[in-house]
């Protein structure tokens, strides 16, 4: 980076720099190959000398110690003692199949099978010679058979020379058995001998190694050398032909030159007016709302008077009444203490049931009828029933439930009886959640609403839970 007020200026600074950057690591590149070969000449000589000195150990040690290769890679003791292991492996293999020959032929003697089928006696000429002779005169016999007698001079005579052919190819066997065994004993003395020469080459083989760990430890030594060298050749090389060149270039490249810049970059006006301007305005909102808190305009007292208290209270009521639905809850005395604060809850609700009690049967005042148009008409958003007849009571309400339901009201029955009476008359199922699930809060509001199933009414059961336990979250009641 360069600032300056002028523009050529600012661009030709950095593109100086650059330039000068580029020519120092140029100079520097060639100092330092030139400063490469003058150091590599001398230590190449030193090591072509050491290459050499490492060479000539190698090979007056070879040639001391008797390690002459034969392929490049293999000593002559080493492939000496191959060749004889190969050579010992044949022969103990002729050994074997001489043997096996001579005890076939063994075997055809002393059984006096016919030995014309044993591969050595039907290659022999002499025996194929008497085998044919021996056929001939079987062939004059059998012939003068049919003419003459047993006792016939002619056929002694051929018959004496039948016997005798036969022992000339025994004998002929027997010198054949012998050329056999004659072969078995060469092999079995060839073999010694080989085992011989495998004992002394293993012996000379066994110093070689002793031997072959010093010359390894001469040609590693010869090729580190060499190896080393060979480096310090190609690198003298590349410095070499840097230097003669006079020209290295630099391990950097500019990317992209410093040109003259059209617009200044400080200051920039547009940033700065939108920043000053939000800036103002902040501040100003905080002046202000400080000045309205300080001047005591912003409190002010609420009206609580007790006529706009009653005022709102009655709108609220008014805004309930038209939009609630209807429910009644029904309880069958004698109910139990926790159910018995519900309803003196609702004072107006008991004098109205008291009441009813002292009606005398006749008057229809109080009928299920009366009653559902009174609450029809006044619209009343909540109606509590309390049944002193037990499940006829219960029976009542349900058909109250009913009737308001089919002049199109909304109506939900809670039932808190103890026989669950209305459960068993609308409920489809009387294992439904209820009212005591609720308090015990097993189950969620929405959950224990189910529809009637013979009107449009809605019921929440009586529940499965334990009354007892229910009767610990009596203080629900309220909400519920």
């Amino acid at each position: 980076n360069f600032t300056s007020k002028d523009p050529k200026l600012a661009a030709a600074i950095p593109n100086a720099m650059a330039n000068v950057y580029l020519s120092t690591q140029s100079g520097a590149k060639l100092d330092s190959n030139s400063e490469a070969t003058r150091w590599l000449e001398p230590e190449i000589e030193s090591l072509r000398q050491k290459v050499s000195d490492a060479e000539k150990k190698v090979a007056e040690y070879r040639t001391t110690h008797g390690l002459l290769q034969t392929n490049g890679t293999t000593t002559f003791p080493a492939q000496q003692l191959n060749d004889i292991s190969a050579e010992l492996t044949r022969v103990r293999g002729d050994k074997a199949n001489a043997e096996a020959r001579a005890q076939a032929v063994r075997n055809a003697l002393s059984s006096g099978e016919a030995s014309d089928t044993l591969p050595d006696i039907m290659s022999s000429q002499a025996i194929q010679r008497l085998k044919a002779t021996e056929s001939g005169l079987q062939s004059q016999i059998s012939d003068l058979q049919t003419s003459l007698l047993n006792n016939h001079p002619r056929l002694k005579s051929l018959r004496a020379q039948l016997s005798d052919i036969r022992g000339q190819i025994r004998q002929e066997t027997q010198k054949i058995l012998a050329s056999i065994e004659n072969e078995t004993k060469v092999a079995d003395l060839r073999a010694k001998e080989l085992e011989r020469q495998k004992d002394a080459v293993q012996a000379n083989s066994a110093r070689a190694g002793e031997d072959e760990v010093g010359l390894n430890a001469l040609e590693r030594e010869a090729n580190a050398q060499r190896q080393l060298l060979e480096t310090y050749l190609v690198r003298y090389r590349e410095a070499a032909s840097r230097a003669d060149s006079n020209s290295s270039p630099a391990d950097a490249r500019i990317v992209s030159r410093a040109i003259e810049p059209v617009d200044p970059y400080f200051p920039k006006v547009v940033p700065i007016v939108i920043v000053a301007a939000v800036a103002t305005l902040i501040v100003s909102a905080i002046v202000i709302m400080l000045a309205e808190l300080f001047s005591g305009r912003a409190l002010r007292p609420v009206d609580t008077s007790p006529r706009r208290a009653e005022e709102n209270s009655a709108i609220e009521e008014e805004d309930v009444r038209e939009a609630a639905p209807v429910v009644v809850a029904t309880v069958r005395k004698p109910v139990q203490p926790s159910m018995l604060a519900i309803v003196a809850d609702e004072d107006d609700a008991v004098e109205e049931a008291k009441a009813a009690e002292e009606v005398p049967e006749d008057d229809n005042e109080f009928s299920v009828a009366s009653v559902a148009d009174y609450l029809t008409g006044s619209r009343a958003p909540l109606a509590i029933a309390i049944s002193p007849t037990g499940d006829n009571g219960s029976a009542a309400t349900v058909s109250l439930t009913r009737m308001l339901a089919d002049t199109g009201r909304r109506v939900i029955l809670i039932d808190m009886t103890g026989s669950g009476c209305p459960t068993a008359l609308m409920a489809e199922d009387r294992s439904a959640l209820g009212v005591t699930d609720l308090l015990c809060g097993e189950a969620a509001f929405g959950d224990t609403i189910h529809s009637d199933r013979l009107s449009d009414a809605h019921l929440i059961p009586q529940g499965q839970s334990d009354v007892r336990r229910a009767m610990r979250g009596v203080d629900r009641l309220s909400l519920l």
